[in-house]
Formats: structure tokens, sequence, C-alpha cells
């Protein structure tokens, strides 16, 4: 009987302590590789727009040209603005086809289909790409989550190409 006993308190303890193991939470990370984008040329005009290839894909792809003082907007495939919790790290890049110029970043809109709003992160990238972390803080108009487009914008004397895109948050 003792034994019985003993066995069940054992069991009983296995339990409770690994049970705090099964409540870690992990976190899921999203990364999107496939982008609806639009081209404004330096009066806001809409040059050209349409939808990437999801870039992990095996998929030939020309890449969005755009010229001097034209800005690239890239959003979801669905054309709305990318939306996430405040205090998110994120992760993004960028690469293009040539040497030059290029303001990446991303601004922080107040709307889902918004382009009007602020940087929360810019950077310069002279070479051929770059990869850029940030964490999206609070949303200037105070709801836990917010919304988000990538943007790029052409500091170069000549047209330049985006070859791919990645937004991970």
């Amino acid at each position: 009987m003792k034994r019985v006993i003993a066995l069940l308190l054992s069991a009983f303890l296995i339990c409770t302590i690994s049970a705090p193991a099964f409540a870690v939470n992990e976190i899921e990370e999203s990364e999107i590789t496939q982008f609806s984008y639009v081209v404004l040329d330096e009066n806001g005009n809409v040059v050209k727009q349409g939808i990437t290839p999801d870039f992990k894909s095996r998929y030939s792809w020309g890449g969005i040209t755009f010229g001097n003082n034209e800005t690239v907007y890239f959003r979801k495939a669905d054309g709305t603005n990318f939306c996430c919790l405040k205090n998110t790290r994120v992760t993004s890049s960028i690469t293009k086809d040539r040497n030059g110029d290029v303001q990446f970043g991303c601004l922080e809109v107040d709307g889902s289909t918004s382009s009007n709003g602020y940087y929360v992160h810019k950077v310069m990238v002279p070479g051929l790409g770059v990869t850029s972390y940030f964490s999206t803080g609070t949303p200037f108009y105070g709801s836990d989550t917010g919304f988000y487009v990538l943007i790029a914008r052409n500091y170069t004397s000549d047209p330049m190409t985006i070859t791919s895109a990645s937004l991970t948050f």
C-alpha cells in the first residue's frame, strides 16, 4: 500500500513540475514576402502599381523600377496597410539592382488604407541592400495596434530597380 501511495505521489509531483513547460508561449513570427506596391512621382501622381511575386518562390521577375524622387509604397498583397501590436520588433529588408541612395523605412499611418503618417524608422541605403530592425512603439493615435507601410524613395539621378523586399513582425 505504501508503494502505491508513493507511486501516486511521484506521478503527481512529476506532472506538477512539468506542467509549466507546457505553458511556455512561443513567439510566432510572420514574414511577408509578397506585396502590393504603388510608385508615386515627386508630385504624388501614380506612375505604376502592381503586386510582387512571393520572393521566396522560384519566379522570374523584373522588379520595381523607379526614378529620381519617385517613391514606392509597399502594402499587403490585398492593398491594405500592415497592422501589428505596439512594441513589436520589426525586421525589414530591401535589395536593389545597383548602388545608389535610396531612403528606406517604415511609415506609421492612421488607418488601414491611408498613406498619411510619420516615419517610425528610416535608413539610407547606398549599397545593394539593407536589413534593418526597429520597434513599432506605441501608435500615435493611442491604440494597442498600429498600421504601417514600407516606403522607399530614390535619391539617385538614374532609375533603380528593387529586386526583393521582406517584412517580419
